[in-house]
């Protein structure tokens, strides 16, 4: 009987972590964390500071803009909504 209160209690445990890993955006994430996960509002634009000539902006319709000035490159894509990682633009974490 203790054995499987212990095994619950790991198991409830471990499922707990993760929900609480992807509950969303924390107050302290920076604002390209927030548009690059989905979290940004419209017309919000942020620009990393380790590259001034990147910014990425939200469209009307949620998805991402991502405007290289230096290559004159423009490109648009969804955002990384954490429960489907398969949607992750290949540019994000770079």
């Amino acid at each position: 009987m203790k054995n499987i209160i212990g095994y619950s209690l790991v198991i409830v445990a471990a499922l707990t972590s993760v929900s609480f890993a992807n509950s969303g955006s924390a107050p302290s994430d920076s604002a390209i964390d927030r548009i690059l996960h989905g979290h940004g509002s419209s017309g919000e634009v942020a620009v990393p500071a380790s590259n001034g000539d990147v910014s990425y902006k939200v469209l009307e319709n949620g998805t991402i803009q991502k405007i290289n000035r230096r290559y004159n490159t423009v490109e648009t894509v969804n955002p990384h909504w954490p429960s489907s990682a398969s949607t992750r633009p290949s540019w994000v974490g770079r």
